[in-house]
């Protein structure tokens, strides 16, 4: 595999322009797969530009030619330079419909499908609509890859006081500059405060001290009190450090300053969502016994199912 079909390997090189007009150069140091919504990268930067002492950071880059659908969807097609071009140049909206299907667009499921109409069986698309529906593929995961950069961005900013402490500190704003020079799109990408810590999921029930409990399920409440539902809370979404739990990825954010409907329909977005009970879930998946310190509701913990031999 070349440079150019995977750029993102140990070792290589990621260059970046930041939207303050400083461009950037870094090495990657790990890259955290299998991607998701973006690219997820330990790098270092090569100078101390954001200060002395955080030279390591984490870059998300908004890559729709890397997005977990391509990989994850028989249905989701290979990612070509060509198609991407032509859906940068389609400016026609996606169709929805009254409601997508899985997160994809009626519209392309319709084209795209050939169950029987009646007792006709739809004819084979012609190379025209073949085209024509690998471009509006190509278009959906653009704009789905800008609207996870613009919900990121957005929470990251309506957070901003609890950067550095119950979420990471948002350190720039910018494009990626792809080592493919012929390919016109540019991806955006944060750079963000590197935790050193352990995802949830492979910390052990000791690393979840009382502060630390209270501190994320009081973390959850504030973020819900400024205007954010972070909406996609599982068990690799929290890291745990010596000193501090950290809520990361909001990419799937829902933000109050972009909601269309009424503010009792927004508290009842909130109360249906009860994210901070996914604090109460994540301890108690651990087995950690509950302490007053905690500051949430008691819960008790089922005993564990022994097999009889």
């Amino acid at each position: 595999m070349t440079s150019e079909d995977f750029p993102f390997s140990t070792g290589s090189e990621v260059n970046l322009s930041l939207s303050d007009g400083r461009h950037l150069t870094f090495t990657i140091l790990k890259p955290f797969e299998p991607f998701e919504k973006g690219v997820a990268l330990l790098a270092r930067c090569h100078c101390d530009t954001f200060s002395p002492s955080t030279t390591t950071v984490i870059l998300k880059i908004f890559d729709p030619r890397f997005r977990h659908e391509r990989l994850e969807y028989s249905y989701c097609p290979d990612w070509v330079l060509e198609v991407e071009d032509a859906a940068l140049d389609d400016c026609e909206p996606l169709r929805w419909g009254d409601s997508g299907h899985c997160g994809v667009p009626k519209e392309l499921w319709e084209m795209e499908s050939d169950e029987e109409d009646g007792d006709e069986k739809r004819a084979p698309m012609d190379a025209h609509a073949v085209a024509r529906l690998g471009t509006r593929w190509e278009k959906h995961l653009q704009d789905k890859s800008n609207l996870s950069f613009e919900s990121e961005l957005r929470a990251y900013r309506c957070l901003k006081e609890l950067q550095g402490t119950s979420i990471p500190r948002l350190l720039g704003v910018g494009r990626y500059i792809p080592s493919m020079t012929e390919r016109r799109l540019k991806p955006h990408v944060l750079v963000l405060e590197y935790i050193d810590g352990t995802i949830a999921r492979y910390a052990p029930p000791e690393a979840f001290t009382p502060p630390i409990v209270a501190q994320l399920y009081h973390a959850l409440e504030r973020i819900n009190e400024l205007g954010v539902v972070h909406s996609d809370l599982h068990w690799g979404n929290f890291i745990i450090t010596p000193s501090r739990g950290v809520v990361i990825d909001f990419g799937e954010a829902v933000l109050k300053e972009k909601w269309d409907e009424s503010e009792e329909e927004w508290e009842e977005c909130v109360r249906c969502c009860c994210e901070p009970v996914a604090v109460t879930a994540l301890v108690k998946g651990k087995r950690v016994e509950w302490s007053e310190e905690f500051g949430m509701p008691e819960y008790k913990l089922q005993p564990v199912r022994t097999s009889v031999t």
